[in-house]
C-alpha cells in the first residue's frame, strides 16, 4: 500500500477502498480454515492475510495523522482513529490465540470482531469519487427533466467539501456534518440509524398528518424524512423544499433522487434561498393542492439557519392567508373590478399615462400621506413641508388633508368599491391632479380632477388585453394598499426619497383614523373588534392590527424592498414598524428639507410639460378592440352552450353507447380547449370565477386520471358543468357591462371634440 514518501489522501483513501473487499474475502476464507485441521496452504493465506491487516494498520496509521492536519477530511479522523486503536487490539488479541494454538477462538476472533471492523471501515470511508460524481451527474440529468427550476438553481453550484463532509453512521447509513459560520460541526441525522430517526419523527407527527392530503416539507437533507413519509403515507401529496443547496448536493452523490422522487405523489421540489422560487412554491401549493393541508420540517434546520426557516414558516401562513383573501376579494369585488375596467376605457384612451414623467422628478422628496391617526400630530409640520417636498395623498387620507385644509400636490386612487366613492363625494379636487388605476371605482374619476393621469396595474388583465399593453407602458405591481401604488408612483417619477406619513398600518392606543377621515367613528368598533393580533411598533412595543392590516404592511414592505436604491423614512411616532425603513421625527425631516424648494404647481407643471396623450392610431386600435366584444362575446357563448348540451348526454352514453361517450368526451375537451384559451375567457372570467377556475384546476387532474368510463362522465358533467354553468350566469352581466362601456367610450369622445373635456 502507499507509504508516507509520496502519499495523496484521494489516492490513499481510493486504494484503501479498493483493497477492503480483497482482505473481507480473504478474512472469510482464512476463518473458516481455522474450525477446521489447517490444510497445507492454510498458513500461506494466514501469512497474508497478516500482512494485509499489518500494511492497512500501518496505512491508516498514516493516514491518521493526515487527517489530523486536514481541514478537508477533518471529521474522518474521529472513526479512523478508533478503527487504528480497535485494530491494533483486536490484532494483539489473534496473535495470541495463534500462540496458544486457539484456533477456533482465532477463528471468531476473525469472523467476529475484525471483519466487522474491516465493513465499518469500508462504510466510513464510502465510495470512490469517481461514483459519487457520477451519481451526481446522473440526478442532475433526472432533475432537468422532473423539476427544471431546481437544476436551474443547481447546475451551476460547486460542492462545498469543507463544509460539508459526508459520513457514514454506525450503522453503514450516510450521514453529513455541516461546519456552520461559528465553526461547530452539526451532524444532520443520529450517528447511529438515520432511517430510525426518520421513524420516530413521522410517528410524533402522525397527529398532525392525520386526515391530510398535502404537505409541505421544510427540508429535503439526505431524504430520509422524505422516504419515510412517502412509505407511511403513499397517498400524501408532497411539496418539498431544500433551502440549502450544498445539503442537496451532498445528498446527490449518496442517492438516487429519481428512486425515491420519481412519483406523482411528489408535486413540488424547489431548492435555494432565491425569493421568487419559493414564493412560487407558495402559490402553486394554494392554487393546486386539493384537500386539508400541513406544512413540517425536519430537525437541524434551526441550526443552520433558523431565521430563513422562521421566514418560510411565517411568509407561507401569511401566502396562505393571502391567497384565501386574494378569493374572497375576487368573489367580493370582481364584478365591481370587471365594470370598473371598461367604464374607465373612457378615460384611459382620453387621458394620458404616467409614462412621460419617467424620472421627471430627480432630486424632489415625495410624502406619502396616509390617514393613520399619527396624521393629527404631524399635521402643521405637515402643512410647512409642503414648501419642500411633493405631497401625495394615499386615498383616503385627501379627505382629513382637506378637513386641515392642505392641498397636496398628488392624489393616487386605486380602490375599485363604492366606499371609495364616497370619499371624493363633495370635495372640491378639481385642480388637484390625480393618479388613477383602470380598477378604481369609476365614479371617482368622472367629473373629479381636471388633471387626470393613470397607470396600470399587472393583474388587470381586462385592462391588459383592451389597452394592448407592451413593454413600454407603464405597468405597475398590483399593491393591497394604494400607499403601495404611491410608492411606485414616487419611485417612478424620480423622487429622491419616500416619506411615509400617517402610515400606522395598525391601531395604536385603539386609534384607527386620523381626524376628518370619512366613517372613523362608525367603524372604529367594529375594526377594533377584529384587531386581535399584534405588531411590532417603531418604540419597540406592540399595537393591536387586524389579518387584513397585517397583509397590507407586508404588502408596502414587498414594495419597498423592489427599490433598495431609494431611502424610505417613516415619520409615525406610534405606527408599526416597516421593514427598510429608518424612522425619523416629522419635524426632523422638516429640518433637513428646509432648503429644497418645491412650488405649487409642481405636478401640475410637470405634466404638461411632459404628458402627452396617446397617438390617434392607438386611440382608434383601442377603440376598436371595444366595440368589438360583443360580437367575441356572443362566439364565446355559443360555445359554452354547445359545451353544456354534450354535457348533458354523456351520462345516459356512458351507460348504454360507450363509444359514442369516449367520442363525445373528445369533442367537449375540443370545445372547452377552445373556450377557456379565447380572449372572452381570459379577459374577464379570470376575474369573475377566480374560486371557481382555481377549485376546476385541483379537480382537472382527478378528472383526466379517471379510467371508469361512467365515473369519468360523471366526472365531466360535475366538475367541467360547474364552471360552465357559473360562465353562463355571468355572462349576462358582462354583456350589460360592455354595452355601457361603449356608450360612455363615445360619450367621452364627443365632450372632448366639444372642448369640455378633462385636461392634462
Amino acid at each position: 500500500m502507499t507509504t508516507e514518501v509520496s502519499f495523496d489522501m484521494n489516492e490513499v483513501l481510493d486504494e484503501v477502498r479498493d483493497f477492503l473487499p480483497r482482505l473481507l474475502e480473504a478474512g472469510d476464507s482464512v476463518a473458516s480454515m481455522l474450525y477446521n485441521p489447517a490444510g497445507h496452504n492454510f498458513w500461506p493465506l494466514f501469512g497474508d492475510l497478516v500482512q494485509g491487516m499489518d500494511d492497512l494498520y500501518r496505512t491508516m496509521q498514516t493516514v491518521l495523522r493526515r487527517l489530523r492536519e486536514d481541514g478537508d477530511h477533518a471529521l474522518l479522523a474521529e472513526p479512523v482513529e478508533q478503527f487504528v486503536a480497535d485494530l491494533a487490539r483486536r490484532f494483539g488479541e489473534l496473535n495470541r490465540y495463534m500462540d496458544d494454538e486457539a484456533y477456533s477462538d482465532a477463528g471468531d476472533c476473525i469472523r467476529y470482531d475484525l471483519q466487522p471492523l474491516f465493513a465499518q471501515l469500508a462504510a466510513v470511508l464510502g465510495e470512490k469519487e469517481e461514483i459519487r460524481r457520477q451519481r451526481l451527474q446522473s440526478n442532475l440529468a433526472w432533475l432537468k427533466e422532473r423539476f427544471p427550476r431546481a437544476y436551474a438553481q443547481l447546475q451551476h453550484a460547486e460542492r462545498d467539501l469543507t463544509r460539508y463532509i459526508l459520513i457514514p453512521s454506525r450503522n453503514g447509513s450516510m450521514n453529513v456534518a455541516v461546519r456552520t459560520a461559528e465553526g461547530k460541526d452539526v451532524y444532520f441525522y443520529s450517528r447511529y440509524e438515520p432511517e430510525s430517526e426518520a421513524a420516530r419523527w413521522v410517528e410524533v407527527h402522525a397527529a398532525e398528518l392525520g386526515g391530510k392530503s398535502n404537505v409541505i416539507l421544510y427540508g429535503f437533507g439526505l431524504g430520509y424524512h422524505a422516504a419515510e413519509l412517502t412509505r407511511t403515507y403513499p397517498d400524501l401529496n408532497l411539496h418539498i423544499y431544500e433551502p440549502d443547496l450544498q445539503l442537496l448536493l451532498a445528498a446527490m452523490e449518496t442517492i438516487d433522487l429519481k428512486a425515491l422522487l420519481d412519483r406523482p405523489q411528489v408535486k413540488d421540489f424547489v431548492v435555494g434561498k432565491d425569493k421568487d422560487h419559493r414564493d412560487g412554491l407558495f402559490y402553486r401549493f394554494m392554487k393546486y393542492a386539493k384537500g386539508e393541508t400541513a406544512t413540517l420540517s425536519i430537525p437541524n434546520y434551526d441550526k443552520l439557519d433558523a431565521e430563513w426557516k422562521r421566514a418560510f414558516v411565517e411568509d407561507a401562513k401569511m401566502a396562505i392567508q393571502n391567497y384565501v383573501s386574494h378569493e374572497n376579494m375576487y368573489d367580493k369585488f370582481g364584478l365591481e373590478w370587471t365594470r370598473n375596467a371598461l367604464y374607465n376605457m373612457a378615460y384611459n384612451i382620453t387621458t394620458p399615462p404616467i409614462t412621460g414623467l419617467k424620472g421627471k422628478l430627480a432630486g424632489v422628496p415625495a410624502v406619502i400621506v396616509g390617514a393613520g391617526p399619527s396624521l393629527e400630530r404631524d399635521i402643521e409640520t405637515l402643512r410647512k413641508l409642503k414648501r419642500h417636498a411633493l405631497i401625495i395623498a394615499a386615498g383616503s387620507s385627501i379627505r382629513a388633508l382637506k378637513h386641515f385644509g392642505i392641498d397636496p400636490h398628488l392624489i393616487v386612487s386605486m380602490d375599485g368599491g363604492y366606499a371609495n366613492y364616497a370619499v371624493f363625494q363633495n370635495m372640491e379636487i378639481q385642480d388637484i391632479p390625480l393618479l388613477y388605476v383602470p380598477q378604481v371605482e369609476y365614479r371617482v374619476i368622472d367629473g373629479t380632477s381636471r388633471h387626470l393621469f393613470h397607470v396600470f396595474f399587472n393583474t388587470d388583465y381586462i385592462t391588459m388585453y383592451l389597452m394592448g399593453l407592451g413593454a413600454d407602458d407603464p405597468v405597475f405591481r398590483s399593491s393591497h394598499s394604494v400607499t403601495g401604488t404611491a410608492i411606485q408612483a414616487a419611485v417612478w417619477m424620480g423622487c429622491s426619497e419616500v416619506i411615509l406619513a400617517g402610515q400606522d398600518l395598525s391601531y395604536p392606543v385603539d386609534q384607527i383614523y386620523a381626524e376628518g377621515s370619512l366613517y372613523a367613528e362608525e367603524h372604529k368598533r367594529d375594526v377594533l373588534s377584529r384587531a386581535v393580533l399584534q405588531v411590532e411598533n417603531v418604540a419597540g412595543g406592540y399595537n393591536r392590527t387586524t389579518q387584513s392590516m397585517l397583509l397590507t404592511l407586508r404588502d408596502i414592505e414587498e414594495i419597498i424592498a423592489m427599490f433598495p436604491q431609494t431611502k424610505f423614512t417613516n415619520t409615525s411616532k406610534h405606527g408599526a414598524k416597516i421593514n427598510r425603513t429608518g424612522w425619523e421625527d416629522m419635524e426632523s425631516v422638516l429640518n433637513r428639507l428646509g432648503r429644497t424648494d418645491v412650488p405649487e404647481r409642481v405636478m401640475i407643471d410637470a405634466m404638461v410639460e411632459h404628458l402627452s396623450l396617446y397617438p390617434e392610431a392607438r386611440r382608434q386600435a383601442l377603440t376598436h378592440r371595444l366595440v368589438s366584444l360583443p360580437s367575441q362575446l356572443e362566439e364565446f357563448e355559443r360555445a359554452i352552450q354547445h359545451v353544456r348540451r354534450n354535457l348533458a348526454r354523456l351520462p345516459e352514453l356512458s351507460r348504454k353507447k360507450p363509444d359514442k361517450c369516449v367520442n363525445t368526451m373528445f369533442a367537449i375537451e375540443k370545445d372547452w380547449g377552445q373556450a377557456v384559451q379565447s380572449i372572452v375567457f381570459n379577459t374577464f372570467f379570470n376575474v369573475l370565477l377566480k374560486r371557481e377556475i382555481s377549485h376546476f384546476d385541483r379537480e382537472l387532474p382527478e378528472v383526466a386520471g379517471e379510467t371508469n368510463l361512467i365515473r369519468k362522465a360523471d366526472l365531466f358533467v360535475e366538475v367541467v358543468g360547474r364552471l360552465a354553468r357559473a360562465i353562463e350566469e355571468k355572462i349576462p352581466h358582462v354583456r350589460d357591462m360592455v354595452r355601457h362601456a361603449i356608450e360612455r367610450l363615445e360619450s367621452r369622445i364627443q365632450i372632448n371634440a366639444s372642448g369640455d373635456g378633462h385636461h392634462v
